[in-house]
């Protein structure tokens, strides 16, 4: 017995922008097999304060995945 060959196909991509005393940055990505699909979607931000001493910093993060079971 031996393992059956899968493709796998995938790609991630991010854009970022930075001004002196923020920044913003996005990425997403998406995979697929024969049986399974995923996705994600990043948004990022960054405020500088205090001279760039302190940095506040949030992001949101949303990831989805499908299975699709297949009989051997």
């Amino acid at each position: 017995s031996g393992a059956s060959p899968e493709t796998r196909k995938a790609i991630d991509l991010g854009v970022a922008y930075e001004w002196d005393d923020a920044s913003l940055s996005t990425q997403g990505g998406f995979s697929s097999e024969p049986d399974y699909l995923s996705g994600f979607l990043r948004v990022a931000g960054r405020l500088d304060l205090e001279r760039k001493r302190t940095s506040v910093e949030l992001s949101a993060r949303h990831a989805h995945s499908a299975i699709e079971a297949r009989p051997d």
